[in-house]
């Protein structure tokens, strides 16, 4: 976004020769657009502005792709624009706005590292002006090669490196989603497991959550037409790690489901021995049912409320 002749513009909508000025810094922008290269304003390589961080290709087609597929359902979108509150202020990547709601929900795609502290602080801004904020990682399936699961359209990763934040949004949403060429897809994180021996004749090492490694199931490709997103009451319950606001909630929900899906329909779990099986979760109202099979053939179930 960039303040033109007729005031805020988005880059997708501007045109040249017009002057374009930075809405934080008021200083000039270049508009940069073409063929391959998605519309953006560019500062001069020695500003300093805030607004001027560099952005990747990845991120900007994010942001584009979002607002014009929720644009395309009459809904008013707003890049960079500012969220006013008593927790400090922000500058959403994109705020879209229900006219007859007069809801508004706040989109977020990180690419960068995050800490804990910051993103909990951002998340908290947002919650105080009423704003629910979604948040989106960015993903790269060719990097991390994930592999199908039988019988399902789901793909595992079972060494995916968690940064901290990601656990945070997982926790926050009950999913975390993810952007990869165009399409999103949500994911489930699952606890990777650690063992270390106290001595070097130990044969039974103990075991800790590992802090870095987790298991990922994701479940797409999902067009952005493909899904709507919901607005909850967030009913915060106490988190071990993470300090998670009050006030309302929002997540992307499929067209095609009623009501978030809270946990995959297959994903396979890692014993500590390093195997790889199957588990089968089926959700029944309060309660879910879990078959597991183990490496030896037997199965068991559990009931889970």
């Amino acid at each position: 976004m960039a303040l033109g002749p007729s005031g805020r513009i988005a880059a997708a909508s501007a045109q040249r020769p017009f002057a374009y000025y930075c809405p934080g810094c008021t200083g000039p922008v270049t508009l940069k657009r073409g063929r391959i290269v998605t519309p953006h304003f560019a500062h001069a390589p020695e500003a300093r502005c805030a607004y001027a961080h560099a952005e990747t290709a990845q991120h900007l087609a994010a942001k584009a792709q979002l607002a014009a597929a929720f644009m395309r359902r009459g809904l008013r979108v707003e890049l960079e624009a500012e969220v006013l509150s008593s927790e400090g202020d922000r500058r959403a990547d994109i705020l879209v706005h229900d006219p007859l709601s007069r809801m508004r929900v706040a989109i977020e795609v990180q690419h960068s590292a995050l800490s804990v502290e910051a993103i909990e602080r951002r998340t908290r801004a947002y919650a105080a002006a009423g704003v629910p904020v979604i948040w989106i990682a960015t993903l790269d399936l060719h990097r991390l090669q994930p592999r199908k699961l039988s019988a399902s359209r789901l793909l595992a990763v079972d060494r995916y490196p968690v940064a901290p934040w990601k656990r945070f949004a997982a926790a926050y949403h009950g999913v975390l989603w993810f952007w990869n060429d165009g399409a999103l897809w949500r994911g489930w994180l699952d606890d990777a497991w650690t063992g270390r021996r106290s001595h070097e004749d130990d044969p039974d090492p103990s075991w800790s959550r590992s802090r870095r490694w987790g298991g990922l199931t994701l479940d797409g490709p999902y067009a952005p037409d493909a899904l709507r997103i919901a607005r909850r009451a967030s009913r915060i319950e106490p988190h071990e790690d993470f300090a998670l606001p009050t006030g309302f909630a929002a997540n992307f929900v499929v067209m095609t489901e009623r009501a978030q899906v809270r946990s995959p329909a297959l994903t396979a779990w890692t014993d500590r021995h390093g195997r790889v099986t199957p588990s089968l979760s089926i959700t029944a109202r309060s309660a879910t049912v879990q078959w597991q099979k183990s490496a030896s053939g037997s199965a068991s179930f559990r009931i889970a409320a």
